[in-house]
């Protein structure tokens, strides 16, 4: 498995094993990233802050910003670190807090002096138990860091974290779509899938919502219009919302030209098909238009969905995006500071949706699925061993005559121009146990951030 494709537990077990200080090292550095955009902070690595000296990581949260130095040595770390650290400071804004993670502890002369210079630069002191309770429960790396702070400036204590037992922590795994992939019907793998229908097509995904109590309860929505202007700021945004761990559960997107779309599974293989836009590869829409970007992902609190407009030359038109939750958040720092980092938001407003978006329904009676393809997730066993696990299937489409689902003017999918469709299917089986037959029982549709979702979910049954 990738380091992204571990679970930080995993991850964090694999870096005490390393050997290598210096590949330990750069690991660490990559896995503290994954770690600090994971509990909501905006970061980045090699910033240059505090030109020209360099900086292991810098993170921010609204207004407040960290200069992070990652230690991971034999011995505490010594009084030497605070002042390098403190010289970089002071090449940055005075509202600038600086950090020092450290595995292998602080000395006392260490603690000592960043008590000492609380009253001047303020500099917080990280160990091996506040990663570690970062690891557990990733939002409380932002409480850490500010009680921390707190303390030391308001009472000259250097605060760490009781020690946590990691075994049965659950966390989140890791993007789902780093280990998830399409292939055809013999198993070998595909970027996507197409269908010959240009700018008509939906994302088939799994949107992740309760959509039984929309209507009674309704979600909020988190609607942002980040001011992007090139391909480079939207690949930017879209690292940004994988590595933050917002991709836990999926990453479905569609591409659009005059002719065709283009249908696949994780950020890899999109960074892939927005590659064809400068290479001409890509027809535009029309005269006036260029070619369509819809995506979504999700974790178990929340769903997002993004859709830009590019243009041939690879500029960026229109791009929203929008974050449907459970509940109103009482903080919208994390999701303007998305807008503020990958290209300024003109635009954002929080609604309450009580389900006009949202529709459902049963399809009766249930449509045996033309197996053109799988969807696929790759997982350690627990020999070791990589096996397969069939999480659904591409299929032809089985609605060319009529669509499954009732009318709305809020959907027009054109389901009769597909060639083929994605559908879910439970339970998971195993890849050397796909013989037998699918079949299709339940649709979903949504529509947020400018794209429809549609939802096929199925059932697999085995032969006997």
């Amino acid at each position: 498995m990738t380091a992204a494709s571990k679970s930080p537990i995993d991850e964090f077990t694999a870096l005490q094993k390393e050997v290598n200080p210096q590949r330990r090292g750069v690991a660490f550095e990559r896995f503290l990233l994954r770690l600090v955009r994971a509990s909501g902070l905006h970061a980045e690595l090699n910033a240059p802050i505090s030109l020209p000296r360099q900086t292991d990581l810098v993170a921010s949260y609204g207004t407040q910003s960290y200069l992070i130095e990652a230690k991971w040595e034999k011995n505490p770390v010594s009084v030497e670190v605070v002042d390098s650290v403190e010289s970089r400071l002071r090449r940055t804004h005075p509202s600038v807090v600086g950090v020092i993670i450290s595995m292998s502890g602080f000395s006392s002369s260490c603690i000592e002096e960043v008590v000492r210079k609380r009253g001047d630069r303020a500099i917080v002191l990280l160990d091996r138990n506040d990663i570690a309770a970062a690891v557990e429960e990733p939002v409380k790396l932002r409480w850490i860091l500010r009680t921390k702070h707190q303390r030391l400036v308001r009472s000259a204590n250097v605060w760490f974290h009781d020690p946590v037992d990691l075994k049965g922590s659950p966390f989140w795994m890791g993007p789902q779509d780093d280990y998830s992939e399409l292939v055809d019907i013999d198993g070998k793998s595909i970027p996507w899938f197409t269908n010959e229908s240009g700018g008509s097509s939906v994302i088939f995904g799994s949107p992740r919502i309760s959509v039984d109590e929309v209507e009674k309860r309704g979600v909020a929505v988190v609607k942002l219009f980040p001011d992007l202007h090139d391909l480079n700021s939207l690949t930017r945004l879209l690292t940004h919302l994988h590595d933050s761990g917002r991709c836990e559960r999926f990453f479905r997107w569609v591409l659009s030209d005059r002719i065709k779309t283009w249908h696949g599974v994780g950020r890899a293989s999109l960074t892939k098909a927005l590659e064809l836009v400068p290479k001409g590869q890509i027809e535009p829409i029309s005269d006036g238009f260029g070619v369509w970007l819809h995506c979504h992902g999700g974790t178990e609190s929340e769903f997002w969905a993004l859709t830009a407009d590019i243009y041939p030359d690879q500029y960026i038109d229109i791009c929203e995006l929008s974050f449907v939750k459970a509940e109103l958040p009482l903080d919208l720092t994390r999701f303007h500071q998305i807008s503020d980092a990958y290209g300024s938001w003109w635009e954002s407003r929080v609604t309450w949706d009580y389900g006009v978006d949202f529709c459902w329904g049963s399809i009766e009676p249930q449509v045996k699925l033309d197996v053109a393809g799988y969807l696929v997730s790759k997982r350690q066993s627990q020999t070791g061993e990589t096996e397969r696990l069939i999480m659904g299937v591409i299929a032809r489409n089985p609605f060319s005559r009529r669509a499954p689902f009732r009318k709305s003017g809020v959907f027009d999918p054109k389901w009769t121009e597909l060639s083929h469709v994605l559908c879910q299917v439970a339970p998971w089986h195993k890849w050397s146990e796909r013989s037998g037959a699918y079949f299709a029982h339940t649709w979903i549709l949504a529509s947020s951030g400018g794209a429809n979702i549609a939802v096929l979910d199925g059932e697999f049954a085995p032969n006997n």
